[in-house]
């Protein structure tokens, strides 16, 4: 019997940190939990070919002329390449994976020709797909989004769920509102469950980075993500022990509000308490949270159970800090604790009530057994949403 061929087409996903570590979590899980290897793997990167080389090139070179033309030397790198890299190094020696460089437009041209399209955010009603849509913000956060960008985004969903007959997202809150704003739908509809795991080694994460105690904040460099509230926390902790490490991903989109973040630094006179770093290597990054007290996500929204940087640090069995948003109750895990959305106050005592508290740490080799243990039922899960619908898309 003929093998399925399921494809992966991640140039939208490699855009954003959260989107290449969704789709690396896909694939990753899905490998590991199909080792008779029923399905064959094709993943669509935007990479090593014309369109996509062009578009890069174009990137940098006009950015750093806007940077000339402001008196900086400024180099900002093309936003898909990072992400593509990334899933190039993860999955380019596993077998039964098949990596084609291909560009955003020319995705459909592939995606019609195999089994099942996985993740898809195309706008065809061909071929078998199993669809994606990442969460409501423009609905709830409607300051951070222009007039157009609300319409447009709900046309995104609509036909998204149009033409798609399972879609699945990662919360319990984001189904409930594709059916509060799409009442009449009937795609079916399907939670991605929570289940952290490592999708890296562990043996990679090097020596110690940061000599000091710190808490820690990875998210980027938007808005939403509310690293004010964390900031201002900090204020009564100027002289004390520990620090906050703050990492994120930086664009010519997030400029403004990464240099607000810094002049609020400097205001409260914490340069030495907050520290802000940008686009970090993923291993340093992984070495800053696996070495914190504790990780903070003080987002005002978010698509899934605390985002993905409290995947992470579930992984590394860090205690987590978050903010009591809707979506957030849904993180299933001992070390969470909730503070009020948006007060600084609430934060502080939380964090001082943590640095504090004597937590058991967990042998390296247990990280990797429990680890493993979700990565194998993230993969099941995976493997039979597509084998047990395969009929019904």
């Amino acid at each position: 019997m003929l093998k399925k061929r399921i494809i992966f087409p991640t140039a939208y996903f490699c855009s954003w940190n959260g989107g290449t570590k969704l789709i690396k979590m896909c694939i990753d899980s899905i490998l590991y939990f199909d080792r008779k290897k029923s399905f064959e793997y094709i993943i669509l990167v935007p990479d090593k070919n014309y369109i996509s080389i062009v578009k890069r090139i174009y990137f940098i070179i006009k950015n750093f002329i806007k940077a000339l033309f402001k008196f900086k030397i400024n180099y900002i790198e093309w936003p898909y390449h990072n992400g593509a890299k990334e899933i190039r190094r993860s999955f380019s020696n596993r077998k039964n994976v098949k990596i084609l460089g291909v560009d955003y437009r020319d995705e459909e041209k592939y995606t019609n020709n195999y089994d099942v399209n996985f993740l898809s955010i195309h706008l065809s009603s061909k071929g078998k797909k199993i669809g994606y849509i990442f969460d409501f913000q423009h609905k709830y956060l409607k300051k951070f989004f222009s007039k157009n960008q609300r319409i447009e985004r709900d046309k995104f969903f609509k036909k998204i769920i149009k033409n798609n007959k399972l879609v699945v997202v990662n919360s319990h809150e984001a189904k409930k509102d594709i059916f509060k704003y799409f009442e009449k739908t009937t795609t079916k509809v399907v939670v991605l469950p929570f289940l952290p795991f490592l999708n890296f080694e562990l043996k990679n994460l090097g020596t110690r980075i940061i000599k000091d105690d710190y808490f820690i904040i990875c998210n980027q460099y938007w808005n939403h993500k509310n690293f004010e509230t964390a900031i201002n926390a900090f204020k009564k902790f100027k002289y004390s022990n520990f620090k906050l490490i703050i990492t994120g991903q930086l664009t010519n989109k997030n400029k403004e509000y990464f240099l607000s973040l810094k002049k609020l630094v400097k205001k409260n006179d914490l340069q030495f308490k907050v520290i802000l770093f940008s686009n970090l290597e993923k291993d340093a990054q992984l070495n800053l949270i696996y070495y914190s007290k504790a990780l903070i996500q003080p987002s005002l929204f978010e698509g899934g159970p605390g985002g993905f940087s409290v995947y992470e640090a579930i992984s590394f069995n860090k205690p987590i800090l978050v903010s009591d948003i809707k979506v957030n109750k849904e993180i299933n895990y001992n070390k969470v604790f909730y503070f009020k959305s948006n007060s600084y106050i609430d934060l502080s005592k939380k964090i001082e009530k943590i640095y504090k508290k004597k937590f058991k740490k967990i042998s390296k080799n247990n990280l990797i057994k429990y680890s493993n243990k979700n990565k194998y039922l993230f993969g099941k899960f995976l493997y039979r949403l597509i084998n047990d619908n395969y009929q019904k898309i």
